[in-house]
């Protein structure tokens, strides 16, 4: 079982809140992922749509976006002060938590298409429904919309780095950067 996994019940015992699976844990483990879900929810997936959502991500992935706010190679003020002295044990398992998290969500039934036609430069590497094959490169099926659009735009702009991306970026308008990211938002996600 998952050290991080919360899925004992919890007990009231003479004024105390036991949580039987936590029980031994670090406490600098559990802050953690305290901290994770105060932002990114615990049972249900942020509503704040330029969050991204981590529940069912590539485990891989979502290492090499840690490790790359821990070293300072991808910004995030917010996620630098985050997860500046966790060690690579607790970024593993952090990575490992969400990655088994599933995700469910509805597509939207009056979609806007007008994106899935530009999405065709992402396909080769997010695969024609948003979901990799490489456990390097996120999911964007059902991501929020706020977030991909954000991250396109920081790639195109170079605050962002990765060679494959910028270029990406900067060949959609930022129309075109809009669209896609309210197509993948709108797709559907049953796990």
């Amino acid at each position: 079982m998952n050290f991080l996994q919360r899925k004992w019940p919890l007990f009231l015992l003479g004024g105390v809140v036991i949580n039987f699976s936590v029980v031994g844990l670090a406490s600098a483990q559990l802050k953690a992922l305290e901290t994770c879900e105060s932002c990114h929810g615990e049972n249900v997936v942020t509503q704040v749509t330029t969050y991204p959502i981590l529940h069912g991500q590539k485990q891989g992935y979502l290492e090499n976006q840690l490790i790359a706010f821990r070293d300072g190679s991808r910004t995030n003020e917010v996620m630098s002060g985050i997860v500046k002295n966790l060690s690579d044990h607790e970024i593993q398992a952090l990575a490992e938590h969400y990655s088994e998290q599933k995700f469910v969500k509805a597509g939207r039934v009056a979609s806007d298409r007008r994106g899935a036609d530009v999405r065709a430069r992402c396909v080769s590497c997010h695969g024609l429904s948003g979901n990799t094959v490489n456990t390097e490169w996120p999911n964007l099926q059902g991501q929020n919309s706020g977030y991909i659009l954000n991250q396109l735009n920081s790639f195109a702009n170079g605050e962002r780095k990765s060679v494959i991306m910028e270029q990406i970026a900067n060949e959609l308008t930022p129309e075109q950067r809009k669209l896609v990211a309210v197509y993948y938002d709108q797709q559907s996600r049953t796990e």
